[in-house]
């Protein structure tokens, strides 16, 4: 905003001075060096542009957040690997067969919740037979994996603020068992899927996450016969979910953005009328939401991801590290924000191949944005890109 006021200052400067410098002013302004502001927008200007929506991969490995359930088309699955550190007045009697488990039992408290209210949520767990790595665990890989048919959990209690239930005391011993017997099997961990009837989807805090405060945590409680008994709690030290759905339908005008999928968009527009090597002073892009076709979850996304194509038609992009945020006003009527260094990269020379969009929750939520497109009835409402721009005259 400051820089917007800066530029009307210096424009009712030129505005107000003569057509020819006085000759104090001749001589402070170099001949050839004096500059032209102009402006450029997209509603204004009528420029030609177009839009689409697409899915595409995305990495959910550093995700702060991890998702089960299952909505409409698209459904998630969990995995976790818990770290089965415990100390030598455990082990040690164990290892002698002198320790009994009395119970064990995960629990998890969500963080984000992705569907109504009051509609149905379950999931069912099992044993993994596959070695995965978040890095390596994706969309793909939820039909391959191996993995004990039989549920391993019970007793389940589900709120939106914790889920408890209890797992198979045999798994979890064998887990530990493993810490210092390399004979037995290797913990590979445990997958949630989501029961058939489920129309919601939890999201829990991430390895990755910043606090390992409300990790999921796994309790087992032991007792040394006349000794003690004692509850030994685990949190994950490997986590990751996949979704696998169909592409979002709806309005054939809108670009739908979704998380998890992910879907993200396409906008192209033609910026011919700006000189080549022109300075951009400033650019911003503002996209309009319709409500009709938005769902969010109980974090709401509040910006929208801009970076530029290298390639449309691959879909790679020029710069994977330059990415700027439209931020969604109060009203979530809109998403706003500058795009001055993806719109100088055109205007330098490089190949316009248009906007890719995002929601930059993408990799923790589901939520489902809808963007008014380039093809909207109502020419007010399209994605609306205004560029302020300086050359020599």
């Amino acid at each position: 905003m400051k820089r917007f006021i800066a530029f009307i200052a210096i424009l009712t400067i030129f505005i107000s001075c003569n057509d020819d410098p006085t000759s104090v002013g001749s001589q402070l302004i170099p001949g050839g060096d004096y500059l032209d502001f102009q402006i450029v927008d997209s509603f204004i200007d009528t420029l030609e542009q177009n839009s689409y929506y697409f899915l595409d991969n995305i990495d959910l490995k550093r995700s702060s957040t991890i998702l089960v359930g299952k909505n409409d088309d698209i459904e998630s699955w969990m995995l976790m690997r818990f770290y089965m550190l415990f100390p030598d007045s455990v082990l040690a009697p164990l290892q002698v067969d002198s320790l009994n488990v009395l119970s064990t039992y995960i629990e998890l408290r969500p963080n984000y919740i992705f569907g109504e209210l009051n509609e149905s949520f379950g999931f069912t767990v099992h044993r993994v037979f596959d070695a995965w790595t978040p890095s390596g665990f994706n969309k793909d890989s939820m039909s391959s994996l191996i993995y004990d048919p039989s549920d391993y959990s019970a007793n389940m209690n589900i709120t939106d603020t914790v889920i408890t239930f209890d797992i198979d005391s045999d798994l979890v011993l064998d887990w530990i068992k493993r810490t210092y017997d390399l004979e037995r099997p290797e913990n590979h961990g445990i997958v949630f899927i989501p029961t058939p009837n489920s129309k919601r989807i939890f999201g829990f805090p991430g390895y990755d996450a910043y606090s390992t405060e409300f990790l999921p945590r796994l309790a087992t409680v032991v007792e040394k016969p006349g000794v003690f008994v004692d509850t030994v709690f685990s949190i994950p030290f490997s986590d990751v979910h996949a979704v696998r759905g169909s592409i979002p339908i709806g309005n054939p005008e809108n670009i739908i953005l979704q998380g998890g999928l992910s879907t993200r968009g396409s906008i192209q527009f033609d910026v011919d009328d700006v000189p080549i090597h022109s300075i951009v002073n400033r650019a911003t892009l503002q996209l309009f939401v319709d409500s009709l076709e938005t769902v969010n979850g109980t974090i709401a996304s509040d910006s929208v991801g801009v970076m530029i194509f290298k390639d449309n038609s691959l879909k790679t992009l020029l710069d994977s590290t330059v990415t700027q945020y439209l931020v969604r006003d109060s009203g979530a009527v809109y998403y706003e924000g500058e795009v001055t260094k993806l719109v100088q990269e055109w205007i330098n020379g490089e190949d316009n191949q248009g906007f890719r969009i995002h929601l930059s929750d993408e990799s923790r939520a589901v939520n489902k944005i809808a963007i008014k497109g380039s093809n909207t009835a109502d020419p007010a409402l399209r994605p609306r890109l205004k560029i302020i721009y300086s050359k020599k005259m």
